[in-house]
């Protein structure tokens, strides 16, 4: 069965294309585009019970991981090679590293919170099967959406590099910088994977670094979502702001705590630990601010049955502020 004719009404089968060039003076262009609405047409139809996935460059949506990868690659090429070429900027001090094994060894020797917080895992698998089937698994679990920006191939072997999504720089942005060698932030998340034959080799970092929390917070909110009323954001401008700059107050406050720290590095430990309890306390703090803002707007009439209320949030929110602003390192 081919495609109805969109000017004429008439099927014209294989020969659907065809027609649409010679009879209606369609252009290449033209078609492309028709070609796209259809295929878009029958994902969404295929995705009713599913979870749609969508390129970061050009929005188109795709039923399978492995059919968006292909894309990338088919369609993006230039763009997503550009950015593998381009340097790593760490998100927290903005130091510049050319691979993602120095950021994740930087972060985890500057920014981490106890020892070995980042590392970088190794694991082989035998078989794709198995192999997808822990990724499914590594990415629900630590709210990881690992996205294709390379693949090389030497001799017998085929390297696949992966990015954290949440970090990937958004198609306005490369628009912008596509001839650029402009420094790209990125997360610790990622995951190299070498293919050889049936065997896949894989080496990855599962931690978030710069937007961990905010990534795993969502993730819990939109289990959540199925089963409550979906609360807009946006509806209350105040306590997103306030929430914001708590947040940014706190990154202000963990680079100046890493300067203060070098120059104390011959004082007596006790001073040294002073500021990292200091620094302990901040975090807890923006952590609990952080999961009250994000579950407030869970329920459309925050929090009931002996939980906070919106009163309650927003003075939570504001107490931490306070806090963090009074807290001298």
């Amino acid at each position: 069965m081919g495609i109805e004719c969109p000017e004429c009404g008439v099927d014209k089968g294989r020969n659907f294309y065809s027609h649409l060039f010679y009879d209606h003076a369609y252009t290449k262009d033209d078609i492309e585009r028709f070609k796209s609405r259809k295929r878009q047409d029958r994902i969404l139809a295929k995705c009713v019970n599913s979870d749609i996935l969508t390129c970061y460059l050009c929005g188109l949506p795709f039923a399978r991981r492995d059919s968006l990868s292909k894309h990338l690659l088919r369609k993006h090429k230039e763009a997503v090679s550009n950015d593998v070429r381009k340097g790593l900027k760490c998100p927290l001090c903005a130091k510049e590293v050319q691979i993602h094994r120095k950021l994740v060894e930087h972060v985890n020797l500057v920014h981490s919170s106890f020892a070995d917080e980042y590392t970088i895992e190794k694991i082989i698998f035998n078989d794709r099967k198995s192999f997808e089937e822990w990724r499914y698994d590594t990415e629900e679990k630590y709210g990881v959406k690992w996205v294709i920006v390379s693949v090389k191939s030497f001799n017998n072997r085929k390297v696949k590099h992966f990015r954290c999504s949440s970090a990937l720089p958004t198609p306005k942005y490369l628009a912008k910088q596509s001839r650029s060698k402009k420094i790209v932030t990125c997360c610790t998340a990622f995951m190299e994977v070498i293919e050889r034959g049936n065997v896949f080799e894989v080496k990855y970092c599962k931690r978030h670094c710069g937007h961990g929390t905010v990534v795993n917070v969502k993730m819990k909110a939109d289990n959540v979502i199925e089963q409550v009323t979906p609360h807009s954001v946006g509806e209350d401008p105040d306590i997103v702001r306030s929430n914001k700059d708590l947040l940014q107050r706190f990154d202000e406050e963990v680079a100046a705590l890493r300067s203060k720290l070098l120059l104390l590095s011959e004082s007596p430990k006790q001073r040294v630990n002073e500021h990292l309890s200091a620094l302990v306390g901040i975090m807890k703090d923006a952590d609990r601010a952080t999961a009250t803002f994000c579950a407030f707007h869970l329920v459309p009439n925050g929090f009931t049955e002996g939980r906070y209320n919106r009163a309650d949030s927003q003075q939570c929110v504001k107490e931490q502020k306070v806090k963090v602003e009074n807290t001298s390192l």
